[in-house]
């Protein structure tokens, strides 16, 4: 990959726009601050999640992996903003519900597949040029506890038992107790 340009970070790591030459397309490549072992497996195990999800609302994910001992993800690149900056402009009511709703679809899709975001917020979805919302982010994602189970498989958990991971101004109360969300 050959970065471009820088259009954002977080916690874990930087996103480029980057050019894939070997397919001749931009993607957006996350790459992790600095190395570090612990950090690598979670955004491993982030493309991992998103990989397992194909829907209209989910960011997809095209690869992920090393190079020159930088740990990365290479995913669709969405020409647009977050939802927090989307809705910022003045727009109807109904048309930031429809967000939302779709949104909602692209958790629903994750669910559906046996994985739980854990830090959905506006920051987390993006709202392309064309108007499709698409959630993003699954860097706290987690398996859906086995039914019959409180136990979630180990390679989609990496965190410590009774660690509460996310957002608080958008966690659920269960959340906050380390309970089952």
């Amino acid at each position: 990959y050959t970065l471009v340009d820088r259009i954002g970070a977080g916690a874990m790591g930087v996103v480029y726009r980057a050019e894939d030459p070997a397919l001749g397309r931009k993607v957006a490549l996350k790459l992790l601050h600095k190395p570090d072992d612990a950090l690598a497996k979670r955004l491993v195990q982030e493309a991992k999640s998103m990989a397992q999800v194909n829907h209209p609302n989910v960011v997809q994910v095209y690869d992920a992996g090393i190079s020159d001992g930088s740990t990365f993800i290479a995913m669709e690149l969405i020409k647009g903003g977050s939802l927090r900056a989307w809705q910022q402009e003045k727009r109807p009511i109904p048309e930031v519900v429809e967000a939302y709703i779709a949104a909602g679809r692209g958790l629903a899709a994750a669910h559906a597949a046996g994985i739980i975001h854990r830090d959905f917020k506006p920051d987390n979805c993006l709202v392309g040029t064309d108007g499709r919302v698409r959630v993003t982010d699954f860097g706290l994602a987690s398996a859906r506890p086995n039914e019959g189970s409180d136990e979630t498989p180990e390679e989609l958990e990496l965190t410590n038992s009774g660690v509460v991971l996310g957002t608080p101004a958008y966690m659920a109360p269960e959340q906050f107790t380390g309970g089952n969300v």
